[in-house]
């Protein structure tokens, strides 16, 4: 699993980040397969802006959120790429069953 952290506007933060490899580790539990993630934090007046895109295999996913704090922002995104990971993988699941 790689991560990846750019802040703009931003200073880096050591609770930032270790609050991104713990929702990381999280994300990992969800799939079997290696993980890149690129997490971009950003600043824009009184508002933070958090985005992932994450690759593994061949599936690609992107979530963003904005709120007033930063880790509201990172545990919004957790919830959203989660969601995704789950509904692809019981796409897959379905898929593969329909052909038998």
């Amino acid at each position: 699993m790689s991560t990846k952290i750019t802040y703009r506007h931003l200073e880096s933060c050591q609770s930032i980040d270790q609050r991104i490899k713990e929702k990381m580790e999280h994300i990992k539990q969800l799939s079997n397969k290696e993980i890149e993630a690129h997490w971009i934090c950003s600043s824009e007046k009184n508002r933070f802006k958090a985005e992932v895109n994450i690759h593994y295999g061949h599936n690609h996913f992107h979530a963003e959120d904005e709120t007033d704090n930063l880790h509201t922002s990172i545990n919004n995104i957790t919830r959203k790429i989660s969601r995704q990971i789950n509904s692809n993988t019981t796409q897959v699941k379905d898929h593969i069953h329909r052909k038998n």
